[in-house]
C-alpha cells in the first residue's frame, strides 16, 4: 500500500493557553512543543517514505521559525474560522497530491511517540482501510482517512476537527479504532503544560522566550 499523505495541525490560535502553546519548551533545553511533534512525525513519515506537511495559520511566522527551513508547510488563511478550516486545507492538498489516504495529527498531543502512529498502520488491512485513535471513549486523531472520505471531510465547519466524519464512519462499519491512550493528553493551558512538565522530571525546564 501508498503510505498516507502525513499532516501535522498547527494553526489554532491557542486561545485557552493565553499565549503561543506551540512554541513552548517541552524538555530542558527548550525544544519547541511545534518541533518536538515535528521531529516525532518525521522521523515516522521517513521510516515510511511518506509526506509528512504542517498546516499553519495563527503565529505562522513564529511557528515556521521553529521548524527546518526544509519543512513543508501549508498556510491556511482562513484559520479564524475554526479547526474545520485546517481539515479542509489538508483535504485541499491531499487532492492536488492526488493522495489516497491522509493522516490527520495535532501538534500538541505531546505524548504520542512513533510507535503510536505504527499502530494505525498495523491496523490497516488494504488500502481503504480507515483507522482512528480511541481514548478516553472517543475517536478521534491520529487518524487515517481515505479519499472517499474526502466530500465528508470538505463538509466539516466552525470549530469542529474530524469527529464527526470519525463517527459516522465507525457507526458504518468503516472505521478501525486503535486503543491509544497516549493521545489523551494534549496541551491546552498552562496549567496541562506545568502537569506535563512536572510529570516528566527530564523535562523541567520551559523556555521563556516565546511566551509572548
Amino acid at each position: 500500500m501508498k503510505p498516507p499523505l502525513i499532516v501535522l495541525m498547527a494553526a489554532g490560535q491557542s486561545r485557552r493557553f493565553n499565549g503561543v502553546k506551540l512554541a513552548q519548551g517541552i524538555d530542558d533545553i527548550g525544544t519547541p512543543l511545534l518541533l518536538d511533534s515535528y521531529r516525532k512525525l518525521k522521523f515516522f513519515s521517513d521510516e515510511l517514505g511518506a509526506e509528512l506537511v504542517v498546516i499553519l495559520g495563527a503565529h505562522a511566522d513564529l511557528l515556521s521559525s521553529v521548524l527546518p527551513g526544509d519543512a513543508k508547510l501549508v498556510y491556511n488563511s482562513q484559520w479564524q474560522l475554526g479547526m474545520s478550516t485546517s481539515v479542509k486545507a489538508a483535504v485541499d492538498y491531499a487532492q492536488e497530491q492526488r493522495a489516497e489516504s491522509l493522516m490527520i495529527s495535532l501538534a500538541d498531543q505531546v505524548a504520542l511517540q512513533p510507535e503510536h502512529f505504527h499502530s494505525l498502520i498495523k491496523a490497516r488491512r488494504q488500502v481503504d482501510t480507515r483507522v482512528c485513535g480511541f481514548y478516553l471513549g472517543s475517536l478521534s486523531v491520529p487518524a487515517i482517512f481515505h479519499r472517499d472520505d474526502y466530500p465528508k471531510l470538505l463538509k466539516l465547519s466552525g470549530d469542529r476537527g474530524a469527529k464527526p466524519v470519525l463517527n459516522d464512519l465507525f457507526n458504518h462499519g468503516n472505521m478501525v479504532a486503535v486503543e491509544m491512550e497516549s493521545a489523551s493528553f494534549d496541551i491546552d493551558t498552562r496549567d496541562e503544560l506545568h502537569d506535563w512538565l512536572t510529570a516528566c522530571p527530564s523535562k523541567n525546564v520551559p523556555t521563556k522566550a516565546n511566551s509572548k
